[in-house]
């Protein structure tokens, strides 16, 4: 029977890439009756039923495929190659000149082959994070290592050969100035390339495609992770973690509410946990619901509290647990309503737990982590990333306002 290796056992045994792996093996899956296909396990049976079932599973190829997929030379051939290795002085200025050529053409194929499979790592990691447009795509190409994507049609074109292979998927959506755009997704195979073997998939909904009740939403978020992504490589800040929507909750008894995304920044030594919400004006702010934005604030005031409870219980022995809620929200007066009702309920007025901005302000700012363009429950302005938090932004506070529940009432 023949040896198989893992991605990781391949990759140490060849000392090449992870990823120069998959590429060996990606063509052969996608393929049920190819040539190689009993050099890859699970079969194909196996494989469609650990689908069915929703298990993970890593794939394995043999060593014969790997040895003659990935070429291994042993030290000892090297150097008795090299040895036996005699120079030829025979050769004509012309045979010289042309294998000078060659040799430059190949290492030119070679690097457009490394800088293709660093672009579709690069993008299935993003696509990992979130769908996305050309468009939203274009501008995180910024922070993609080498090239970035000099205008929509090559990125199109680099999508639609990484659709017909099967690692994304896309579908079509009206926008708003007329016609059709096309919004990618992974698809479960392109996540296993892009992910470690036991890293699990997420839930279905992730591969599907995207609700019409949740377009807006989606794709509202979709803009700030890019946007933070941007922000993160401009600015020199690492992204310690990400979590998707819906994939961390936070409870504090029988109270849960589940952020539209979390990240957790560095910079300079210090850590800044944001849990960020997309607020559509679709939410009551004053009432009793279980979406409320009071629901949601008293959850994320408790849970901070539960959170310093267990800090000092503990004796003080890791970081200090810290965190806000961002805001994102679609005009300034919902954001002033968010704030003016944080600063009523907040049991403890000095804590600064919620920031809120419009999204149109944070994604067109050049600097949305560093700049001052959120504000707390005083209408003080604030960022997102303060290294120096005791030093107050030179920026006139605001006077927050709640909106008149019914204005035509006053004479």
């Amino acid at each position: 029977m023949l040896p198989f290796l893992t991605v990781k056992e391949a990759a140490q045994f060849t000392g090449k890439s992870p990823s120069s792996i998959r590429r060996v093996i990606y063509p052969i899956i996608h393929e049920d009756k190819h040539a190689d296909r009993e050099h890859i396990q699970p079969t194909v049976e196996n494989a469609m039923q650990l689908r069915v079932k929703g298990e993970n599973f890593a794939w394995r190829l043999s060593e014969e495929l790997l040895r003659r997929e990935v070429p291994v030379e042993s030290p000892h051939e090297k150097a008795r190659a090299t040895a036996t290795r005699s120079p030829v002085h025979s050769e004509s200025d012309l045979l010289a000149m042309l294998r000078g050529e060659l040799q430059i053409k190949n290492q030119q194929i070679v690097q457009q082959g490394e800088l293709i499979a660093r672009q579709m790592e690069l993008i299935n990691g993003l696509l990992g994070w979130t769908p996305a447009t050309t468009a939203l795509l274009m501008r995180a190409s910024n922070t993609f290592d080498g090239e970035a994507f000099t205008d929509e049609r090559r990125l199109r074109e680099r999508l639609q050969a990484f659709s017909a292979t099967g690692i994304v998927r896309s579908w079509s959506t009206a926008q708003a100035g007329g016609g059709l755009q096309n919004y990618y997704k992974l698809t479960p195979l392109g996540f296993d390339l892009c992910n470690d073997d036991d890293v699990k998939h997420p839930p279905r909904a992730f591969f599907d495609e995207v609700s019409p009740s949740m377009f807006a939403h989606t794709f509202r978020l979709a803009e700030v992770i890019i946007e933070i992504m941007r922000a993160c490589h401009a600015g020199r800040v690492t992204i310690d973690r990400f979590i998707r929507e819906n994939e961390v909750t936070f409870s504090a008894g029988d109270r849960h509410v589940q952020p539209d995304c979390f990240f957790r920044l560095a910079t300079s030594g210090r850590a800044f946990n944001l849990a960020f919400e997309i607020d559509n004006s679709t939410e009551s702010v004053d009432a009793y619901a279980t979406n409320s934005i009071r629901q949601k604030l008293t959850t994320y005031q408790t849970y901070q509290d539960k959170l310093l409870c267990q800090w000092l219980a503990g004796g003080k022995k890791w970081e200090r647990p810290r965190f806000r809620v961002v805001f994102l929200t679609r005009s300034v007066e919902r954001a002033y309503h968010i704030l003016s009702f944080a600063a009523e309920a907040t049991p403890n007025k000095s804590r600064r737990l919620v920031y809120a901005a419009t999204q149109e302000c944070y994604v067109t700012n050049d600097r949305p982590l560093h700049a001052p363009i959120f504000l707390d429950h005083f209408g003080n302005w604030q960022s997102l990333i303060d290294l120096h938090p005791s030093a107050a932004f030179m920026k006139t506070p605001v006077r927050l306002t709640c909106p008149l529940d019914c204005p035509l009432a006053i004479v």
